[in-house]
């Protein structure tokens, strides 16, 4: 198992809350992903995943459930992003 930055992003003012939901919403029932929000920053969010191979986590991040939430996403984060999969080097 390695962990991996699914996705990072900054809310916009006002939307912490609605981004917290939304992340914590797409998480929910699937083992072994986390959502963290900044000590330093509480409009800065990361999802971060435990997968068994590199393979299985560009599956997840294909998938439309992800790209659905990437969309709902675009109107609530400073910048919208597509999902990406940041490995350890």
């Amino acid at each position: 198992m390695s962990i991996y930055v699914v996705r990072a992003c900054r809310a916009k003012k006002g939307k912490a809350g609605d981004v917290q939901s939304l992340l914590k919403k797409a998480a929910d029932g699937q083992s072994g992903i986390f959502v963290y929000q900044s000590m330093g920053d509480s409009h800065d969010f990361g999802v971060f995943a435990e997968f068994a191979n590199e393979d299985a986590a560009r599956k997840f991040a294909a998938s439309s459930a992800q790209q659905d939430v990437t969309g709902k996403l675009a109107s609530m984060v400073e910048d919208a992003t597509a999902i990406t999969v940041w490995k350890q080097v």
